[in-house]
């Protein structure tokens, strides 16, 4: 049996290239390095009586791409082939060409009413590979007798987007095509397109009053992609919100979201389904309103009011994905850390966090719920406290009580926080050099991250030079590299950097090497194990070592 004779459906493509493969694993030798020869040997293949053997010849083109251009012709050829599986491998491979291979197009285009699916499919991916020389075509085709032709001229087009804009009057033409199937797929390509909006706008507004609820969708997600350029949408937008199919509801909704700030108008439509009791479409509203910027912040703050947990936790979220613009929302937010849903909790915490030194008369109550029962917020609190800066330093001792607490999430948020507030070193150190012996790394390596930015050499190099014998290869090379920026100030960790030269880990070394080399001449103590590390079996650690003795010296030989 051929192996075109066993093809189905659902394995169509996979079996076609299978039977080609193997076919070609059979090619001669000339045949399978490419070049002019190759080409011909394909193309006299395409005469072949067999039509597995015409399959591969075609696959084999594909795989050419452009440099099967001269096959293009015998390609045209094959569109017409009386087997399905050369004619869609046809399709495919002039796609493959692209644009060299227009010639193609209106055979492609009339590949788009072959009898069978898959080579309507083909043809139709083939023309969108064509680009910009395909649109007249396509455009053309958008007034065939056919309504899957349409259909597909219609979806051709939108793929090719931006570049297709020569063809927006015939798509704007065509949304009163008889078939709703048709003027869907208008509307989708011109949103692709996103051209011409002065005259695609009030047509597409137009269409969301068509009779068919899947070409109105269409229409709805198409004025979205305009954003900006569809404000005088709004109005229908807004009306649309009303309607009795939720589907559309939701596509306004996402319209109105995508239109942005300047879809301000609708911000009462979008407080009334926050308000509302489908959940989805609460969603939908407080993403909008997320994207209308300061417009819609006064009701996401009522939002957080609101009688159901889950619209209170939906508006603290949708606040921390507003950022800074909602900073107005601060003192609500501060309220909301005392909310009976932990999830609320922590998304006011994270909100809060996006404000910066906005958010500082919400410091009492943020410095409160650092003993929050739940560690997500605890961890969300202290982040929003490193947020806020140095302003924040009155907060420091309740940042440092959080480095004991039982999650390490928490820990490592509290150590991040001390850093970023610059608190008091007298204060602040000494807890943060003991958080160098927390069970997890992660902590350990946020206080070194810390300590590099607030404690004075005395206090640090002594605390780096400990954590160079750390377990965790992370944690020796983050003391490494702050010993490395620190410099001359570094000396009295010389010793200890000199015994990680023999680290395992080619990081830590790299790094111990770095480090020698910037405290310079202080660091003479380490010449021998520097000449030695010359000869590392990493090469990187080699070279750096060989600066190393530069730095130390002034030359690597002495």
């Amino acid at each position: 049996m051929r192996a075109v004779d066993r093809l189905t459906q659902a394995g169509f493509r996979a079996a076609v290239l299978a039977a080609a493969v193997l076919l070609l694993c059979g090619q001669p030798a000339a045949a399978q390095t490419g070049g002019k020869s190759e080409v011909e040997a394909f193309i006299r293949d395409l005469g072949h009586a067999d039509p597995d053997v015409r399959v591969a010849a075609v696959v084999g083109l594909e795989r050419l791409g452009r440099r099967a251009g001269a096959a293009v012709p015998a390609l045209i050829v094959a569109l017409r082939d009386t087997e399905k599986a050369v004619r869609w491998a046809a399709a495919g491979a002039l796609g493959g060409i692209g644009p060299v291979a227009r010639e193609g197009i209106p055979a492609l285009i009339g590949a788009l009413r072959d009898e069978d699916h898959d080579v309507r499919q083909a043809a139709a991916g083939a023309i969108a590979e064509m680009g910009p020389p395909a649109v007249p075509a396509l455009a053309g085709a958008l007034r065939a007798a056919e309504p899957e032709v349409r259909r597909i001229a219609a979806r051709s087009l939108g793929g090719i987007s931006l570049r297709a804009g020569d063809a927006v009057p015939d798509l704007i033409a065509a949304l009163e095509d008889d078939d709703p199937t048709v003027r869907a797929a208008v509307a989708t390509a011109l949103g692709a397109i996103g051209r011409a909006a002065w005259e695609v706008v009030p047509a597409l507004i137009e269409t969301v009053g068509d009779g068919d609820d899947r070409v109105r969708l269409a229409a709805l997600h198409a004025i979205g992609r305009f954003e900006d350029k569809a404000q005088s949408a709004v109005p229908l937008l807004i009306a649309s919100l009303d309607d009795d199919d939720v589907n559309i509801r939701r596509a306004a909704t996402m319209a109105i979201g995508r239109i942005g700030p300047s879809a301000a108008a609708a911000v009462p439509a979008l407080a009334d389904q926050m308000g509302g009791s489908d959940s989805k479409m609460r969603s939908a509203a407080a993403r909008a309103l997320a994207r209308l910027g300061p417009a819609g912040v006064p009701v996401l703050i009522d939002s957080l009011q609101s009688d159901d947990p889950l619209t209170r936790e939906l508006a603290a979220r949708t606040l921390e994905d507003v950022g800074r613009p909602a900073s107005g929302a601060a003192a609500a937010l501060g309220r909301a850390l005392g909310d009976e849903n932990a999830e609320t909790r922590r998304a006011a915490a994270a909100a809060i966090a996006t404000f910066g030194e906005a958010a500082v008369p919400t410091l009492p109550l943020l410095q409160a719920a650092l003993t929050d029962p739940d560690p997500e917020v605890r961890a969300a609190v202290a982040a929003a406290l490193g947020a806020i800066g140095r302003s924040a330093v009155d907060v420091a001792p309740g940042l440092i009580a959080a480095l004991q607490d039982v999650d390490a999430v928490v820990r490592r948020q509290a150590a991040t926080a001390l850093g970023r507030i610059g608190a008091a070193t007298g204060v602040t150190v000494p807890p943060l050099v003991g958080a160098l012996a927390d069970s997890e790394a992660d902590v350990r390596l946020s206080a070194i991250e810390s300590l590099e930015k607030i404690a004075p050499p005395a206090e640090l190099v002594p605390a780096l030079a400990d954590a160079l014998t750390d377990d965790d290869r992370d944690v020796r090379i983050a003391a490494g590299t702050a010993l490395k920026r620190i410099g001359p100030p570094g000396a009295p960790a010389v010793p200890d950097l000199i015994t990680a030269l023999g680290d395992p880990d080619r990081g830590v070394r790299l790094q111990a090497a770095w480090a020698l080399g910037a405290i310079g001449p202080a660091a003479k103590a380490a010449v021998p194990a520097l000449q030695k590390a010359v000869n590392d079996m990493d090469s990187n650690v080699g070279i750096v070592a060989f600066w190393a003795l530069i730095g130390i010296r002034g030359n690597a030989a002495e």
